[in-house]
């Protein structure tokens, strides 16, 4: 009896050890699975303040929203783990996962102090510090004595811009870090230039991207934007759907406003099918550049883009339809645009095969309604040429079953296909007499040939 106690307390140890291992281990399709806990640190060994996007090489993705950490399962194997902070890959590591693990991922995030050389006295404990990096980073830290100190930012091209508590730009800078780094900044009297943007027909372009110098906003719904700048002569840029329209130069010397012209205009093309009918209520895929939309032709087949960007815009109608591109602006003389509603479509079907002759391939190619006669036929590799009843004649020898690859080439589309066929050996029995001897011996030693096995 006295043994008792001792049985149920190892008992429940066994029990608990258990339950423990289950917690962590799991067995899913015949794999062990493990909890993986990821911790992404900076050069200093600090844990990372950003949101961090984990990659997991076979696995996916994952994101660290709090001090660089995320716990997850993994089944066991080796990884390739990498970390990006605000698009910008920060590091990287391999792990092997075998056990439950703690794994750390080094970071290249560094320390930043700016300095602000001729700051007035009013603004040295009573300004910001932001910097800009990567897609939508920025960090911002209050001035001290004219300084400030960035804790973990990206191995990156960084812009500083510095401002007073009431929005008063005083100093800008830029620097590119691979280490903790200190960057001087000076104060400069800075001017506030005020740009409206418009398209060729003198409409106000809204959401285009201005940027003058270092420093970029956006257009409001009249397509106008403020943006303050030191005095010099700046670079301007404007883009549009991602797609650059307008480049120059500005000279900043006082308080200003300018109306810049860009590169956008109408896109109203007539879109007609592959039989020459307007394409009416139809959905077309429009895109330039990284930008894309669907736009639906109205009742008589017209497109209307009200803002487009000039460039190669690409047209494509839904769903399956082949892709187009055109050069906008359209030239003058070109008022409407042929697109193709279906893919392109090839059969081969073969109508006769000789042996010491050839073997006919009728070939149709045809995208939607349409029956594509100005297809470019390939047979093995090589361009063929097509009868004018749309077949091709390919060489026959002495095959007994011929085989060869077509493919048709139209509109930017390929298609191809291979096609056989046992070949009649009529031409044998119309050949003299003479010959039938010299036939006859030739397929005896290809015959021969293909029963040889080769010595060891």
């Amino acid at each position: 009896m006295s043994n008792g106690p001792q049985y149920f307390v190892i008992i429940a140890v066994v029990l608990m050890l258990s339950v423990s291992s289950l917690a962590t281990v799991r067995l899913i399709e015949g794999q062990n699975v493990f909890q993986v806990t990821l911790h992404a640190v900076d050069v200093n060994n600090m844990p990372v303040e950003w949101p961090v996007g984990f990659s997991i090489s076979g696995w996916g993705n994952v994101t660290a929203y709090q001090n660089g950490m995320v716990t997850l399962n993994l089944p066991s194997g080796q990884y390739h783990v990498s970390a990006e902070v605000f698009g910008i890959q920060v590091g990287a590591t391999d792990i092997t996962v075998d056990k439950s693990l703690d794994a750390v991922v080094p970071a290249n995030l560094y320390s930043l102090k700016v300095t602000v050389v001729n700051l007035p006295g009013n603004y040295s404990s009573a300004a910001f510090a932001y910097a800009y990096f990567g897609v939508g980073g920025v960090e911002n830290v209050s001035l001290s004595s004219s300084m400030a100190l960035f804790k973990q930012l990206p191995a990156a091209p960084i812009s500083v811009f510095v401002t007073g508590i009431d929005g008063t730009p005083l100093a800008n800078g830029q620097i590119t870090l691979s280490q903790n780094d200190e960057l001087t900044a000076y104060y400069s009297k800075f001017f506030r230039i005020v740009v409206r943007v418009v398209d060729a027909s003198e409409q106000p372009v809204v959401g285009a991207s201005v940027s003058l110098g270092v420093l970029t906003n956006t257009t409001d719904v009249n397509g106008t934007v403020s943006i303050f700048a030191p005095a010099g002569s700046l670079p301007i840029q404007v883009t549009f759907q991602a797609v650059p329209v307008y480049a120059d130069f500005l000279q900043i010397a006082k308080d200003s406003s300018l109306q810049l012209t860009v590169n956008v205009g109408k896109l109203q093309p007539l879109i007609l099918d592959e039989l020459g009918q307007p394409l009416a209520g139809r959905d077309i895929a429009v895109g330039i550049g990284g930008w894309q939309a669907t736009v639906r032709t109205d009742s008589g087949g017209y497109l209307a883009v009200q803002q487009m960007p000039y460039g190669t815009v690409v047209l494509r109608v839904l769903p399956d339809g082949l892709e187009a591109s055109v050069a906008f602006p359209l030239p003058q003389n070109v008022r409407s645009i042929q697109l193709f509603t279906g893919p392109l479509v090839m059969q081969a079907d073969v109508l006769s095969a000789v042996m010491l002759g050839s073997m006919r391939v009728k070939v149709t190619v045809k995208i939607g309604a349409l029956a594509v006669r100005n297809a470019s036929v390939y047979v093995n590799g090589q361009l063929s040429s097509v009868g004018s009843d749309g077949t091709v004649s390919i060489p026959v020898g002495l095959e007994w079953e011929p085989r060869a690859t077509v493919a048709v080439k139209a509109y930017g589309a390929t298609r191809s296909v291979t096609v056989s066929a046992f070949a009649s050996p009529v031409p044998l029995l119309t050949l003299p007499v003479a010959f039938l001897p010299l036939v006859v011996w030739r397929l005896m030693v290809l015959r021969y040939k293909r029963r040889m096995v080769p010595l060891a």
